[in-house]
């Protein structure tokens, strides 16, 4: 593992994923392993296989919310919005008090950038119920609104 994220370091990944690879057919719970072999997958442009890196990992330890939100924002990029909601839904689900309000803009934003504005508008109207006076949500709705072309929504 950590030849492969020395080599990951130093930009070939294709040798990383040939380290990562023995690293994971060592072990097939050591979750640093296939951590790295998720990101490689994505630096090659290979992201089925990162998707299934990060499903595997979310089979044998589904508690890890950046691996969760990790699995949710690739399958998003990926074209799989279904799947990708699936995980951002079970991340919120179990998201304590005090993480929700963070992590219902990190999910939005997600949602923004993987082009998913209906999604986006719904999850920062939810965080500015908890938190009216934020800025940054707010602004970060109003460019949901406008992306649906619901200008005078997006203006108020």
């Amino acid at each position: 593992n950590l030849k492969g994220e020395c080599l990951m370091e130093a930009g070939q990944d294709e040798a990383a994923a040939e380290e990562l690879k023995k690293a994971m057919a060592i072990s097939n719970i050591y979750l640093a392993a296939y951590k790295n072999f998720a990101q490689v997958q994505q630096n090659l442009g290979n992201m089925e296989k990162a998707i299934a890196t990060l499903e595997y990992m979310e089979e044998i330890s589904p508690i890890d919310d950046e691996r969760t939100f990790s699995l949710g924002k690739v399958l998003l990029q990926a074209g799989r919005g279904d799947d990708g909601k699936k995980y951002m839904d079970a991340l919120l689900k179990r998201s304590s008090r005090q993480e929700r309000d963070a992590m219902l803009k990190k999910v939005a934003g997600a949602y923004l950038d993987a082009g998913l504005y209906k999604e986006a508008a719904e999850t920062y109207q939810e965080a500015l119920q908890d938190d009216p006076g934020n800025i940054d949500a707010s602004n970060r709705l109003g460019i949901a609104l406008r992306q649906q072309g619901k200008y005078a929504e997006a203006e108020k």
